[in-house]
């Protein structure tokens, strides 16, 4: 699993953004908004192997249950990899 090298995550004060470079600058226009949750899920991409991998972590980061972290993993997951800014989600590669 990665994210799309054509995103930079910024935080600027407080506020967590990503910035569209490259082709995707042509794609999105304009810097998207994060939330603290959606950031940390970001971050998890280039760590993990899979989806469960992050939802475990979200858990434990957040103190949120198991299904409450499958959704928000899963969902913003499921609209990152329909938008091409994240890649190679084994997951999300089978539906």
């Amino acid at each position: 699993m990665r994210t799309n090298s054509d995103f930079i995550k910024r935080e600027l004060a407080g506020e967590y953004i990503l910035v569209p470079t490259g082709e995707m600058a042509s794609v999105i226009s304009g810097m998207i908004t994060m939330t603290q949750t959606a950031a940390f899920i970001w971050d998890q991409y280039d760590q993990c192997d899979n989806l469960e991998q992050i939802v475990t972590r979200l858990m434990e980061e957040f103190d949120v249950d198991e299904q409450t972290a499958r959704e928000d993993v899963y969902g913003y997951s499921k609209e990152l990899y329909k938008k091409q800014m994240i890649m190679e989600v084994p997951e999300l590669e089978e539906e």
